[in-house]
C-alpha cells in the first residue's frame, strides 16, 4: 500500500484570500509560494526505498491573481467571515489535496490569509 504523506485528507479544493494591506504583487506571492515549495521538496526528498517525485509550482497552484467578480461568485457560496474585495490577492489549489498541509499552514501564516475549503 502506497501512503501519501503530509496532504490534506479530504477531498477539497482550496482557495486563500490575502488581506489586502499584504504590501506584496502578484509576482512576490508567487515567488513566495514558490519557495514553499522547494522547501518542501527539499525536506521531504526521500520516503525509504524509493525516491519520491519533486512537486512543483504548477502541481499545486493556479496563478495567483486578483479578486475578480468571478471569484465573489464562487466565494459567496461558502461560510467565509468576511466580504473579499477586488483589492485582494485569491490563490487557488490547482486541483483536490493538492497542496500538502505543511503548505497550507504556511501559507496561511506568511501571507495572513485565510483558507476557504471549496468542496
Amino acid at each position: 500500500m502506497k501512503i501519501r504523506l503530509g496532504f490534506v485528507s479530504n477531498s477539497s479544493s482550496e482557495a486563500f484570500i490575502c488581506p489586502k494591506d499584504m504590501n506584496l504583487d502578484l509576482d512576490q506571492v508567487k515567488d513566495i509560494l514558490e519557495e514553499m515549495v522547494n522547501a518542501y521538496n527539499s525536506i521531504y526528498g526521500l520516503y525509504g526505498e524509493e525516491e519520491r517525485k519533486d512537486l512543483s509550482f504548477d502541481d499545486m497552484f493556479q496563478e495567483p491573481k486578483m479578486i475578480d467578480s468571478k471569484d465573489m461568485k464562487i466565494l459567496k457560496d461558502f461560510d467565509y467571515w468576511t466580504t473579499p474585495t477586488k483589492e485582494q490577492i485569491i490563490i487557488y489549489s490547482m486541483d483536490d489535496n493538492s497542496i500538502p498541509y505543511g503548505i497550507v499552514e504556511l501559507i496561511e501564516s506568511r501571507f495572513q490569509a485565510d483558507r476557504v475549503h471549496l468542496g
